[in-house]
């Protein structure tokens, strides 16, 4: 039986349900389900159980005639979301919900919500999709640690490589020639350069094992961006690149935030508006307090991400196709770095984009921030006030 086909016959179930009790698989609907590998559970808008498939059967430990909807999602108590409610707001809205990090037992899984939908396009249920990432998650773990062991291995001999070419570059163990000198300011960048990628590598791995921890201190927030502006003159003079600051100094608030994370994150987002923007063209930084929130945009008129590489601009290691070809230098980590320190301290970084014409990326922060800090090897949560 084609799936299209068998589908259309769940859903006319779904549009009229028969009590729980006599609803019987369709033909053909049995060998389809069994051959799904990801666990799926379909409900109703009451969320009596309509369909259960074997693998989801086995995820929960339940047969189908002892499953109920929100004795399956209470399995998953240990989660910080409240699962009945993303449930209640995929019913009532008909927008998918994605919920990751489930744990039960030793296995993780993501979640999929999605509404089911009748002819007519009315809601009439929700169908679960529950996947393994077990696998997953600890190859991504083995790979943290190895990235973390390489760049702590890496760091000594950099180190030492940098030392040495700066005596040789100063002259203090003896005088160079002009060529030698160019070859020895080449190596002393690319040193430079690794010793940049290998102290993000190390953010990375301590970012993905929770090992970041705040020194909150009092910050204004203008005088970061005025500071990381004056940082920026130079490359941005050298691509004609003017920068602008809009903003209401009066309301603005003093923000009790990690002031070297605050100001890298601050660095990430004006750098590369001035390394992707067009020459002679502009960036403009508009700062602004509204509704106890610090509210930052950065736009700028350059190459613009495109769509189908929007997705994954906040993964690590990743860069836009455009970006790889625009003969700027790059590794990928620092948008992901930054993103991970805004949802740490309770914010959220976001952006729209056109390709060829620019993007604005917008940055929320609380008036005050979640700050993470290590005291007595325990991490605690603190929020100012």
């Amino acid at each position: 039986m084609p799936l299209a086909h068998l589908y259309h016959k769940v859903v006319k179930k779904l549009v009229q349900p028969p009590a729980p009790s006599v609803f019987h698989p369709l033909p053909g609907m049995e060998d389809v389900l069994k051959s799904i590998t990801n666990g799926l559970l379909v409900c109703d808008l009451e969320k009596r159980v309509l369909l259960t498939n074997p693998a989801l059967e086995e995820m929960a430990d339940l047969p189908h005639n002892k499953m109920t909807t929100s004795g399956f999602l209470k399995l998953f108590e240990c989660t910080l979301v409240n699962l009945d409610k993303r449930l209640d707001e995929v019913l009532s809205s008909g927008v998918a919900a994605y919920i990751e990090d489930l744990c039960l037992g030793k296995f993780i899984y993501e979640m999929f919500i999605n509404p089911v939908r009748s002819f007519g396009g009315e809601i009439a249920g929700a169908a679960l999709v529950l996947h393994d990432v077990t696998n997953i998650k600890e190859i991504d773990r083995v790979k943290t640690e190895f990235l973390s062991i390489a760049a702590h291995q890496l760091r000594t001999p950099l180190g030492s490589m940098r030392w040495n070419v700066e005596l040789l570059l100063t002259g203090d163990i003896g005088e160079v020639s002009k060529d030698v000198r160019d070859v020895l300011m080449q190596v002393y960048q690319g040193t430079q350069r690794m010793i940049v990628l290998v102290g993000e590598l190390l953010l990375v791995s301590r970012i993905e094992q929770s090992r970041v921890f705040d020194q909150p201190s009092e910050v204004n927030v203008l005088v970061v961006i005025k500071d990381v502006m004056k940082e920026l003159e130079f490359s941005s003079q050298e691509k004609a690149v003017s920068v602008e600051l809009k903003t209401d100094n009066k309301s603005l608030p003093t923000l009790y935030i990690d002031s070297q994370r605050f100001r890298d994150v601050i660095q990430n987002l004006l750098s590369n508006a001035v390394k992707y923007n067009q020459p002679g063209k502009k960036v403009r930084v508009t700062v602004r307090h509204q509704d106890k929130q610090v509210l930052l945009e950065v736009e700028d008129q350059g190459i613009g991400i495109p769509k189908k590489d929007q997705g994954k601009i906040f993964s690590k290691f990743f860069r836009a196709d455009n970006a790889a070809k625009s003969q700027t230098e790059g590794n990928g980590l620092g948008l992901f770095i930054a993103k991970s320190y805004v949802e740490s301290w309770g914010g959220k970084v976001w952006f729209d984009s056109r390709e060829g014409q620019g993007t604005v990326f917008y940055l929320r922060l609380p008036e005050k921030p979640i700050n993470h800090i290590l005291d007595k090897n325990l991490v605690k949560e603190k929020t100012d006030g």
